[in-house]
């Protein structure tokens, strides 16, 4: 009988992460009105302040395991901050990106632009449920 090897720690803090996140009583989705709000704006754009994150866990064709986390931060004066870490568990290697940026929300849609040294605009439909955040369909849920 082979003996299966222990999880790297890498694994193992980021299924706590996973398991840690808490929830807020209620349960209808806040939708974003038609006002705008540009950091701490009126309407649902205040909900975005704060904290997000996104963890996955995946195997690449090899069968090696790897994991990728990605915050946002939204504050209150309208700049954001992304960061994403990749993690290939395998190797024990990280690679972390940051990108600083301006968010404004109209509607049912967030407007993140890049500053520099990067560029760019992006627009994601976006939904606040609890303490979810669905970001271009993708589920975010809060930290702070």
């Amino acid at each position: 009988m082979n003996a299966v090897p222990a999880l790297p720690r890498t694994v193992l803090v980021l299924a706590m992460v996973l398991a840690s996140f808490a929830c807020v009583d209620g349960d209808s989705p806040v939708r974003p009105d038609t006002t705008s709000g540009r950091g701490g704006g009126s309407g649902a754009a205040v909900l975005l302040i704060g904290q997000w994150s996104h963890d996955e866990i995946f195997s690449d064709d090899g069968g090696n395991l790897h994991s990728s986390k990605t915050v946002w931060r939204f504050e209150n004066d309208s700049t954001a901050r992304r960061l994403v870490i990749a993690t290939n568990v395998a190797a024990a290697f990280s690679d972390t990106v940051i990108a600083s940026a301006l968010w404004e929300a109209t509607g049912t849609k967030l407007t993140v632009t890049f500053q520099p040294p990067d560029s760019g605009t992006v627009t994601y439909p976006y939904q606040v449920h609890l303490s979810t955040l669905t970001l271009g369909g993708v589920e975010f849920m809060r930290d702070d």
